[in-house]
């Protein structure tokens, strides 16, 4: 898992656990928190697949547009957006996310 965010961002896992799957493979799985210790909003990018490069990822057109124009464009501050196994999440100021994996 690859995580880029700003910083004033804090995490800690919160519970780690294993199990076998019912073909007999151990599996992890972790929930983890984030906060933002900030006084402003921070876009964080959880990306579950190989390493990217942040610049390209964002910068890229795809078609008339591309991320980062969307969120300059103040676009993307009223939902959540998943493309593929990523996915960004806008935090409020001393916000609180949790996700497990």
């Amino acid at each position: 898992m690859n995580c880029s965010c700003q910083n004033n961002l804090s995490h800690k896992i919160l519970s780690n656990n294993k199990y076998i799957d019912i073909y007999n493979n151990q599996v992890q799985h972790y929930t983890i928190e984030y906060k933002n210790e900030s006084k402003g909003i921070i876009l964080m990018w959880v990306d579950f697949t190989e390493e990217k490069n942040i610049d390209t990822y964002f910068r890229a057109q795809k078609g008339d547009f591309n991320l980062s124009f969307l969120i300059y464009e103040n676009l993307l501050t009223s939902c959540n957006m998943q493309i593929g196994n990523s996915f960004m999440k806008v935090m409020a100021p001393l916000e609180t996310f949790k996700f497990q994996i």
